[in-house]
């Protein structure tokens, strides 16, 4: 860190506890610091909290290939002996008392074996002995120490190698040995079983079970064709998975990856609380490559529903919204005298900001601070028809004249960045178009949840689902509609998941329409996805959108779906009639045909499904997270 010099580490086997492990955790977190490991290491150090990468060594195959060789011919064995080999230091836990013990029995019920022990070391003096009380002195040879280009020589004289270790990490004699064309033997401990399939390349004997050592032995030296058999997949793998190219290839890769000095960016958004700004801001901190980016985040409050990953760095400015217009002024002040402070004390390369209002405060406070860090906003929805009142006129006029000091700006669909270049005067290169993320996988492991808070969903009445606040955005009214008439020509059900101030006015409107029985509200729902899953329809009613994430999400459950076509973003996700359909706002006569159409045609429904899946593919957290990845590194 003094030197500010990069430095990679490879662990070969897991570190002494003693000292060494209270060391290394001291820079663990380090930002100029890599480590990399192969086999049981990796598991042993990220059991302890460390972040490894699976960097396996690699073998000089161009070398250690089965050769002609004089070896045998210089020891005295002969073409019909069977030649068992093992390499390593003479040492305590390599198992070498293990090996000559089964060697022992296996020689007197096959006379033609022989035992080569390749190495040097602290215990070779006490083996030599205990071969000399066997009587078997003439069956095992002790080459000593031999320098590591002529071990070839001696891989390709024998025809089975064995490894008896009390553990291995991970073993370069096996690979050495496999890359030779021979079948291995070996102990069942640490990362071994990585490089051998029991039965396949070789087999796996437990540590003391000289019974099955000696039986795998003698498998083996009666049955030539399959050593060849598993020395040819041996050396097939070695050069498939252990080029030393790929391995210098992949170290080079993690120590390019620190010579890179990451990206520091402060983001800014009031919380990540249940908005799809906020899901969009949670995806970016969890997804976003750790090795170029430092990333830290600014909250407004502390009134989160996504998870904030434990690496990022906070700061709480601990002042929440308020409905009184003076308390808003005067908040809004104290953020951005608060959020200056934080960025001429971080010195970020950038600032990242979400929503129009905290991007106006925080335009506010890099000017303040006058400095010429790089300055992005995002806008998720689109404000020509989302600002409305005295307030959103003024915040309309400070867009107009502020959002030109921005570096760039991120639109969430095409129809936002359309707004702002029509209606707001903005540069039309300043603003890039980039889709807010749907993490898949994840949605789709939530979907497999249980529900356990509605019994509708366990009956067999088609359920048709809305999942968004409760505002006038939103055009809830008009579905409670469009069920009314729908409800009349066949029996389903309504489920609307979300909270907000129109609430206890739906509710109303349900019961004056007479649908209230067939009609649950269940407010917000961490879990949307469970329900999605297991509707028969998704429809969306908004009157406008940013871009409708949400419908992305329900074609990830495999949920056919409905949307007006409402500025801005439905149109730019659903393809009419091929992966859902689009209706008019603030039609409930367009919509409940729509809806009876999907619910009584099958066909449609599963065809629409299949599709939509598609369709979100084209969004997955990976892609979208390239995009953004690209545009902060510019």
């Amino acid at each position: 860190d003094k030197l500010n010099k990069p430095v990679v580490i490879w662990f070969p086997g897991p570190p002494s506890e003693r000292w060494e492990l209270s060391v290394y955790k001291n820079i663990k977190n380090g930002h100029l610091i890599k480590f990399f490991a192969h086999g049981h290491t990796i598991r042993y150090l990220k059991e302890r909290g460390f972040e490894v990468n699976d960097i396996s060594p690699g073998v000089d195959f161009k070398h250690f290939r089965k050769i002609e060789t004089d070896v045998r011919k210089n020891y005295g064995i002969s073409e019909n002996d069977v030649l068992l080999m093992s390499c390593g230091r003479i040492i305590h836990g390599k198992g070498f008392e293990f090996l000559i013990d089964g060697f022992n029995i296996a020689s007197k019920r096959c006379s033609n074996l022989k035992l080569m022990i390749v190495g040097d070391g602290a215990l070779r003096h006490f083996l030599e002995n205990k071969v000399r009380k066997m009587g078997i002195e003439n069956k095992v040879i002790f080459t000593g120490e031999i320098k590591n280009e002529q071990l070839v020589k001696y891989y390709s004289a024998a025809d089975i190698f064995l490894l008896l270790s009390q553990y291995e990490s991970f073993s370069i004699v096996v690979t050495e040995a496999k890359a030779c064309e021979l079948p291995i033997i070996a102990t069942n401990v640490g990362g071994v079983p990585l490089q051998i399939k029991d039965g396949k390349n070789g087999f796996l004997v437990e540590y003391g079970d000289i019974n099955t050592l000696v039986d795998r032995i003698l498998y083996l030296v009666q049955n030539p064709d399959i050593r060849k058999e598993m020395g040819k997949l041996n050396r097939e793998e070695i050069i498939n998975k252990y080029s030393w190219e790929n391995a210098v290839e992949k170290v080079l890769n993690l120590y390019n990856k620190l010579l890179q000095r990451r990206k520091k960016i402060i983001f800014v958004i009031p919380n990540l609380g249940k908005g799809g700004a906020e899901r969009a801001c949670a995806n970016l901190l969890a997804h976003l490559d750790k090795d170029k980016f430092e990333n830290i985040c600014i909250f407004y409050d502390r009134n989160h529903v996504y998870e904030i990953p434990s690496h990022i760095k906070v700061y709480n400015l601990d002042i929440p919204g308020t409905k009184n217009f003076l308390n808003k002024i005067f908040n809004s002040i104290i953020r951005i005298w608060k959020i200056s402070k934080i960025i001429k004390q971080e010195k970020p390369d950038i600032i990242f900001s979400f929503m129009n209002r905290v991007n106006l405060a925080v335009i506010v406070s890099k000017l303040l601070c006058g400095n010429d860090t790089k300055l992005i906003i995002s806008e998720h929805n689109t404000p020509s028809f989302q600002l409305y009142g005295k307030l959103g006129k003024a915040t309309k006029y400070l867009i107009k004249n502020l959002y030109l000091k921005a570096d760039k700006i991120i639109a969430v669909s095409e129809g936002v960045k359309k707004d702002l270049v029509k209606n707001f005067g903005i540069n039309e290169e300043k603003v890039t178009v980039i889709y807010n993320p749907i993490d898949i996988e994840k949605i789709q492991q939530m979907a497999k949840e249980e529900v356990t808070e509605h019994p509708w969903f366990k009956d067999n009445i088609p359920i048709i689902i809305n999942v968004a606040s409760l505002t006038k955005q939103k055009g809830q009214e008009y579905l409670l509609k469009a069920f009314k008439i729908v409800r009349e020509k066949i029996n389903c059900r309504l489920v609307i998941l979300g909270e907000g101030d129109k609430e206890k006015e739906l509710k109303h409107l349900a019961m004056t329409l007479g649908i209230d029985n067939d009609v649950a509200f269940l407010g917000f729902q961490k879990n949307p996805f469970k329900f999605m899953a297991r509707a028969s329809v998704f429809v969306l009613s908004s009157l406008w959108e940013g871009f409708g994430n949400v419908i992305l999400e329900a074609m990830a459950c495999g949920c056919p779906v409905i949307s007006t076509d409402c500025p801005s973003g439905p149109n730019e996700i659903i393809e009419d009639e091929i992966n859902g359909l689009l209706v008019p706002m603030k039609d409930e006569e367009s919509l409940s045909k729509s809806i009876i159409r999907i619910i009584q045609n099958k066909d449609l429904a599963r065809e629409f499904s299949l599709n939509a899946k598609g369709t979100a593919e084209k969004f997955s957290i990976k892609r979208i997270i390239e995009i953004y990845e690209n545009v902060l590194y510019q």
